[in-house]
C-alpha cells in the first residue's frame, strides 16, 4: 500500500476532530517514500489511535504534526511519528505505555 495514501486517509479520518478544537494538522511525508507491506487494518488502527490521542490531549489552537515518516536503512523499516503540543506524559508514567488498559 502507498504510505502517502495511508497517511492521507488517516488525516482525513481525524480532520474534523482536530478542526473542532482549532488544531493545526500537518503531515511530513517524503514524496518518494514509496510503498509498505503491512496489515492494512492494523496499521490504520494504530495511526488513528495515535492521532486521536494527540488531538484529544492537545489544547485548543495547538499543533499536531500528524505523521512524520522516515525510512531506515539497512533495516528497511518505516518509522511513523505523531508529534503534538499536548500535555505530555509524566516521566513516572512512561513505563506504563505498553501495558494494556493503563
Amino acid at each position: 500500500m502507498s504510505i502517502e495514501y495511508l497517511v492521507g486517509s488517516n488525516l482525513t479520518f481525524v480532520k474534523r476532530q482536530a478542526h473542532q478544537k482549532g488544531i493545526d494538522l500537518n503531515a511530513a511525508v517524503p514524496v518518494d517514500i514509496g510503498m509498505i507491506q503491512a496489515d492494512d487494518r492494523q496499521i490504520r488502527q494504530v495511526l488513528i489511535n495515535l492521532l486521536s490521542n494527540a488531538i484529544k490531549f492537545t489544547l485548543e489552537k495547538g499543533n499536531v504534526t500528524a505523521v512524520e515518516v522516515a525510512k531506515s536503512l539497512p533495516e528497511l523499516m518505516v518509522h511513523f511519528k505523531v508529534i503534538d503540543t499536548g500535555i505530555g506524559i509524566a516521566a513516572k508514567h512512561l513505563g506504563k505505555l505498553s501495558q494494556s488498559f493503563v
